[in-house]
């Protein structure tokens, strides 16, 4: 239906008209647009069929890595090596877009969302960029990628979250211990450095020394150096 108003000021000029249809047909592709965002990709990326395809990629390229640490094998299976790397690849870029088509801020308030497109970035990277394709650090980036299943385990990204939020009381801890082994090291130093001069002959040393005791690993040498 359309709608003509007119001008009461100046004349009978026509003001342009106003088509309810295009209005509601805007609408209704904007609500089109926002069920398929929101409703229907967010079911398709929470769904557990897809969780499980993009974990089993990531693992079988975990054990591609751990294979290519045999040079026989790696020589020989090389080409499937490198398009197993590629698929998933291309299969984490996708599910990257997917993420973002799914809703962009919302992507970056998850710590391991950054993380994962860091390496995912990086990775992407390394095709074009020759400076960057080192094979060992890329070998570990695609490894770190196994953090990712760990999010898919409610469980075990329970259990991560718990252990990265106690990391500020952890260095708490640490910087306490510290203190403690510095004050033992200047005692050692003091009393020690003109007799053992290998194990207390200065802080860094004493530091050292105390630290194998700590973890009881070496620490005959420094009992017998005391004989």
């Amino acid at each position: 239906m359309d709608m003509r108003r007119r001008s009461t000021v100046g004349g009978d000029a026509d003001l342009p008209l106003i088509n309810c249809r295009d209005i509601t047909r805007t609408q209704d592709d904007w609500d089109v647009e926002e069920f398929v965002s929101k409703r229907c990709m967010g079911k398709f990326l929470h769904h557990p069929a897809f969780r499980l395809l993009v974990a089993s990629f990531i693992m079988v390229n975990a054990i591609t890595i751990a294979l290519q640490t045999d040079p026989k094998l790696e020589e020989k299976y090389f080409g499937l090596f490198s398009a197993i790397d590629t698929i998933v690849l291309a299969i984490l870029v996708c599910e990257l877009l997917l993420n973002w088509y799914y809703g962009f801020a919302l992507y970056w308030k998850d710590g391991w969302n950054i993380i994962n497109f860091l390496i995912v970035l990086f990775l992407f990277m390394a095709l074009f960029i020759p400076a960057l394709n080192q094979k060992t650090f890329l070998n570990v980036l695609r490894v770190l990628r196994l953090f990712q299943v760990c999010t898919f385990v409610s469980g075990l990204a329970r259990m991560i979250q718990v252990i990265l939020q106690s990391i500020p009381d952890m260095a708490t801890i640490m910087i306490l211990l510290f203190s403690i082994m510095l004050v033992f090291s200047v005692f050692g130093v003091t009393l020690f450095g003109s007799f053992i001069p290998e194990h207390f002959g200065n802080l860094g040393t004493a530091l050292y020394s105390l630290f194998i005791c700590i973890t009881q690993d070496g620490w005959l040498n420094i009992y017998d150096a005391f004989e």
